[in-house]
């Protein structure tokens, strides 16, 4: 039992944790396994199928789990968008990146908060200033801190990231970044019908042109944050499966949600094809994973931003059929609790990388 805990927590890195195999510039190029991250924004964790979900269908991303492990009570290091993100790139709890919420300023009635902190509804400015001075909050991944891409580069990586960023304008060491698939690393496209297919169209490519890997793809995709849209076509098929289902089980489901998260299993689909079709499914480890707590549609509680929440509860699946470290047993379960926090430190120290002194962390814990 001891064994296969400590195999799970080594999985459920989530990036680091079984990137044990990749640290030395030294190694050899087959003995670097690929790397595939993909994270949906804002998805509840028991909106997909291998979780319970009753009306949302994700075949693809069940069939990920069917085929290596998924975590049951995975949790994220934050509540928001941004703190989490951080925390994944940098391997760091949020007092260190300083990225507490987006915008820079906490949700929630200020006379429910414990400690005098820059509060969105405060109407005291004067009181909201010295918050602010006192408790500092950023919006941006300072450059100085060394992210998962300027570690994997120096060892024979190329790296990717499609998608959302939310951590400021720099790049952190990534050799291609684009928001949409097609543009560069700028811009916001919540609610954009076609994100989803642009996205998975450059990821397909970039596996492609990079098929001899070794490579690190992060698609974080914009789906399913809000504003809630999708393509009509897709909105109409779940609209007319609400209305065949009985009037008492169709609780709150919203077809065009549904839609949404349709879109981004459809991308998981497509990026696990492409990896069978070159041939490297041996040697790439695939991640789904959602960022943290439910949009506001969704049917799964806790909800993301919720102030109570200080880790919120997420999906998570992944695959990695390498005989080596971490293999995933197909269809293992993970039941005991686990926070993801990526652990940099770990990955230099198995490999014999140099530290940065920014980037400690409390690497992965693990409870029963």
């Amino acid at each position: 039992m001891q064994k296969y805990l400590k195999t799970a927590a080594l999985v459920l890195f989530v990036v680091t944790g079984l990137l044990a195999s990749v640290g030395r510039a030294e190694a050899k190029p087959a003995e670097q396994p690929n790397i595939i991250f993909i994270m949906a924004d804002d998805l509840g964790w028991k909106d997909v199928g291998f979780m319970g979900a009753e009306f949302f269908e994700t075949p693809h991303i069940d069939k990920l789990a069917a085929q290596g492990m998924s975590f049951k009570a995975a949790y994220t290091g934050g509540a928001n968008c941004s703190p989490t993100r951080a925390c994944l790139m940098t391997g760091t709890y949020t007092p260190r990146h300083r990225i507490y919420t987006p915008g820079g300023s906490s949700k929630g009635k200020p006379e429910y908060m414990r400690l005098l902190v820059p509060a969105r509804e405060r109407k005291d400015k004067a009181l909201n200033a010295q918050a602010a001075k006192q408790f500092e909050i950023t919006n941006d991944l300072a450059p100085s801190f060394t992210c998962i891409p300027e570690l994997l580069g120096p060892a024979g990586y190329r790296t990717a990231r499609l998608g959302k960023w939310h951590l400021g304008e720099d790049t952190q060491g990534f050799d291609l970044s684009s928001s949409n698939g097609k543009g560069g690393p700028g811009g916001k496209f919540y609610g954009n019908v076609d994100v989803a297919e642009q996205l998975t169209d450059r990821a397909v490519q970039f596996m492609e042109d990079n098929r001899e890997g070794p490579f690190f793809l992060y698609l974080s995709h914009w789906d399913v944050h809000t504003p809630i849209r999708a393509r009509k076509a897709v909105v109409q098929r779940y609209k007319d499966k609400l209305v065949k289902l009985p009037e008492d089980q169709r609780k709150n489901f919203n077809p065009t949600y549904a839609a949404m998260i349709e879109a981004v299993d459809q991308s998981v689909r497509r990026v696990a094809a492409k990896v069978d079709e070159l041939g490297i499914a041996e040697n790439t480890l695939i991640v789904f994973i959602s960022d943290n707590g439910a949009c506001r549609v969704s049917p799964s509680l806790p909800r993301c931003g919720v102030p109570r929440v200080r880790c919120s509860r997420r999906a998570c699946v992944c695959r990695w059929w390498h005989a080596g470290l971490g293999r995933s047993r197909p269809a293992r379960r993970v039941r005991h609790r686990s926070l993801r926090l990526i652990s940099c430190r770990r990955l230099c120290v198995w490999r014999g990388a140099s530290f940065p002194r920014n980037s400690r962390s409390m690497a992965w814990i693990s409870r029963r």
